[in-house]
């Protein structure tokens, strides 16, 4: 059976749009909400922004046998916070609101919803200063669904 979610996109389209309750900082999809591996910090690439991208994941099983609904999948990804260079407070809060938007999203697929989307670790975990002394936080999610 085909797996046409994509968790990374799906995630991606799940938190377009969505504002911060406490940085009240809005990601849009292009302008500081990217998929895939992070990028530099750029013209078009704002020191705040938000890269989601796959890890990997569990294997597929089998759902039922010969089920139509196909496979119980789970997918891993790995959220990137970045903040400002002289904002460690700011960043931290920021990563604590896409923490929050996250945790229990309700995410919708092109195949099926997902059963559930959560967050590896209680919080966001600070994982330093990348070579452009813009501040990092790391965000584990766990995504997983029947497809």
């Amino acid at each position: 059976m085909p797996n046409p979610n994509d968790p990374e996109l799906d995630l991606v389209g799940y938190l377009n749009g969505k504002t911060g309750a406490v940085s009240a900082i809005t990601l849009a999809t292009g302008t500081n909400l990217f998929s895939g591996p992070e990028r530099a910090n750029k013209v078009g690439v704002p020191s705040n922004s938000v890269f989601v991208r796959n890890s990997g994941g569990m294997p597929a099983t089998p759902y039922f046998a010969n089920s139509p609904q196909g496979d119980d999948r789970q997918s891993s990804l790995q959220v990137i916070v970045r903040s400002n260079p002289n904002d460690y407070g700011g960043g931290s809060i920021f990563a604590r609101d896409v923490f929050a938007l996250i945790q229990r999203a309700a995410v919708s697929g092109p195949s099926s919803n997902y059963i559930y989307c959560l967050c590896r670790q209680s919080d966001p975990v600070y994982v330093g200063q990348n070579d452009q002394a813009l501040h990092q936080f790391s965000i584990n999610v766990l995504m997983r669904w029947t497809g």
